[in-house]
Formats: C-alpha cells, sequence, structure tokens
C-alpha cells in the first residue's frame, strides 16, 4: 500500500479536530477528510470512527464491508454478535479493525509489559467516587472492560475458566464487581471494581519469573521489582501521558502499512466480548 494515506474522520466535528493533530505529524498520512457521513469519505483508506450514538455498531459494520481500514473509538465491545459480525467481516475484506483500549496503548502499561513480558498472577483494584451516574448491570460491567480485556490480552492465552459476583444495594444497584479468570496457559487474574468508594483509586499489579510490576494509574506511576537470589532490584517509572491516543493511532497507522494486526484488534475484541458474556452468564447463577 502507498505511504501516502488518505485518512477519514467520522464523528462530531469538536472530536474529530482533536483526532486530526494525532494524525497531522505522520509523514505517511497526506491528507485527513472530516466527515459527517460515509459518502462524504469517497477516496479515503482508512476511517477513525468516533460516533457514540445508536447507530454505531451499524455504522461501523458499513464501513468494514465498503473496505475501510476501521478505528473504533470509544466504549469497547460487550455483545458477541456485533463484535463477531466486525471480526469475520473484516477478515472477508481483507482490512484491519482496531478499537481503544487505552489500557493496552497506555505507555504505563507498555512499561510493565516490557518488563513482565508474561504474568502469573494480574490483579486490578479500581475505586470510584461516588455512585455511577448511569444505572444497571450493563453500564456497571463497562467499569471493567478495560481491566478485563489487558488482563485477557497480556496473558496471551484464551480464558479456561471464570468467575463473577456482584454486590448491590438496597435499591438493587450494582455497587461491586469482582472478577476471576483462568487462562489456558495457567495464569490468573483478578479484577475488582467497587463503586460509592472515598476516593478515586485504580492500581494494577502483575507477578511472573522476571518479577514483579506495580501501576497507580491515576498517578501514572509505575515500578518494577526483580529478584535474584537474595538480591533485589527496583525500578521506578514516572509517566506524563494524559492520553495514549498518540500512540493508539501511530498503532493504526502501521496495521494499515504493514498489514499486520493491531495490539488491540477486531479478534481482540471477539475474545472480550465472549469474556464478557461469561461473565454474565457466570453472574446469573
Amino acid at each position: 500500500m502507498s505511504q501516502n494515506l488518505k485518512i477519514g474522520i467520522l464523528g462530531p466535528v469538536s472530536r474529530a479536530v482533536v483526532w486530526e493533530k494525532y494524525l497531522r505529524p505522520h509523514p505517511t498520512v497526506s491528507e485527513v477528510v472530516i466527515a459527517s457521513d460515509i459518502p462524504a469519505l469517497a477516496g479515503v483508506q482508512a476511517c477513525i470512527l468516533l460516533d457514540e450514538g445508536p447507530d454505531r455498531f451499524a455504522t461501523a459494520l458499513n464501513l468494514v464491508k465498503q473496505g475501510y481500514h476501521l478505528f473504533i473509538v470509544g466504549r469497547l465491545p460487550m455483545q458477541v454478535a456485533e463484535a463477531e459480525k466486525l471480526f469475520y467481516s473484516a477478515e472477508e475484506s481483507g482490512i484491519s479493525i482496531q478499537y481503544s483500549n487505552w489500557a493496552v496503548f497506555s505507555e504505563g502499561t507498555r512499561w510493565m509489559r516490557r518488563h513482565l513480558p508474561r504474568f502469573d498472577l494480574y490483579q486490578s483494584v479500581r475505586e470510584l467516587e461516588g455512585m455511577p451516574i448511569e444505572k444497571g448491570t450493563e453500564s456497571f460491567l463497562g467499569y471493567i472492560l478495560e481491566d478485563i480485556a489487558l488482563a485477557h490480552n497480556w496473558s496471551g492465552s484464551n480464558v479456561n475458566r471464570v468467575q463473577a459476583h456482584m454486590a448491590v444495594s438496597e435499591a438493587g444497584d450494582p455497587v461491586s464487581i469482582q472478577c476471576f479468570l483462568r487462562f489456558e496457559n495457567s495464569s490468573a487474574a483478578s479484577v475488582f471494581f467497587i463503586a460509592n468508594s472515598r476516593k478515586n483509586h485504580h492500581r494494577r499489579f502483575a507477578s511472573g519469573r522476571a518479577g514483579n510490576v506495580f501501576a497507580d494509574v491515576l498517578a501514572r506511576k509505575a515500578a518494577f521489582r526483580t529478584f535474584e537470589g537474595e538480591a533485589s532490584g527496583d525500578t521506578d517509572y514516572t509517566y506524563d501521558e494524559p492520553e495514549p491516543a498518540h500512540y493508539a493511532v501511530t498503532q493504526f497507522l502501521k496495521t494499515i502499512q504493514l498489514k499486520r494486526d493491531s495490539e488491540f484488534s477486531g479478534y481482540h475484541g471477539l475474545q472480550l466480548a465472549r469474556t464478557m458474556r461469561i461473565i454474565r452468564e457466570a453472574l446469573r447463577r
């Protein structure tokens, strides 16, 4: 494919101009088209979809079927039927799909994974000050999506077993959820989220043969500890990253130019949707 890429951005103009700034510095991008509908994208090779409306999936599927490489920004896929249609349509069309999993694209997470390529145990603990504005189990599950997807992606293995438990208030609103994932390579992950906490916290921990890694997501600090006999070594890392969009855009362009899968592709999105279906089934037991 030509190194001169014409990229479309489909969605609200106020958000599109921000994403245009992420694209402009790349020498391989020859033109950026901000569009309000699909016909206005004529001539582009790839599209960044910012639409969060009720027709988002139908729009994404239409773009895939028309042969546009697609970067879907916004909520991650939770429904298997939608994720399957997008994945298999992309495979049939020979195009790439990338989802905006900020946990995977984060600079802090990438630093952790460089020091610990594979984990034996992973844990995420997230606390939300106050209760979610949106009510219901589905919106509540959205708070664990990125960490479930990160654990799945980082493990490099398929889910073997899932346990999930949820606590609800007297009014019937979800308050906390705990998920345990066991993978086929014997690694395991725990993801815990609680609402109505006193403060906002989000921490990630992982252990493996190479050592232990820790991250305070909100403070943007990470650390790695390795053990060699009786000696140990610590490495601290502080990163200034308002958002990982710059890196995600670079990865999206590379998937097109190098014809390779994204770090969070349509396949990874399908894996996540399938795992979330298993979690829902576990919560109903």
